[in-house]
């Protein structure tokens, strides 16, 4: 489905998730929220208040479309300090320690060619 208003043109695939939840059985499940992490900080005052200066006319529909979930409860944003972004960890060149931290944080194990040998001979 596609909606075209003065703001931008919209795809709204709601129709496509209801058959998907409805293929998996998924329909009378509770829906729940998800908190969203914003890349500046200087975004997070556009999603508290309802104005618009000349100087946000660039801003993307995104993030007026974020505003919109923002105000109906669907999403919240919160700010997240460079150290704690668990992206880093695929795009940036990052200190060891950094890393390792990083690694944890999402669950994964540092292998190393000892352990990996050691986890082959357990398993043969």
């Amino acid at each position: 489905q596609i909606h075209q208003s003065p703001r931008g043109i919209f795809i709204n695939q709601a129709k496509y998730a209801q058959e998907i939840l409805k293929k998996h059985g998924m329909i009378a499940c509770d829906s729940i929220g998800t908190s969203m992490a914003t890349k500046h900080l200087d975004e997070l005052p556009l999603t508290k208040r309802n104005i618009v200066h000349s100087r946000t006319k660039h801003i993307d529909v995104r993030y007026h479309f974020i505003k919109e979930k923002v105000e109906k409860g669907i999403v919240e944003l919160f700010f997240v300090r460079t150290e704690y972004k668990l992206a880093y960890l695929f795009t940036k060149a990052l200190p060891v320690e950094r890393f390792k931290y990083l690694v944890r944080r999402i669950g994964m194990r540092c292998l190393t060619p000892a352990k990996l040998e050691a986890l082959a001979i357990e398993s043969a």
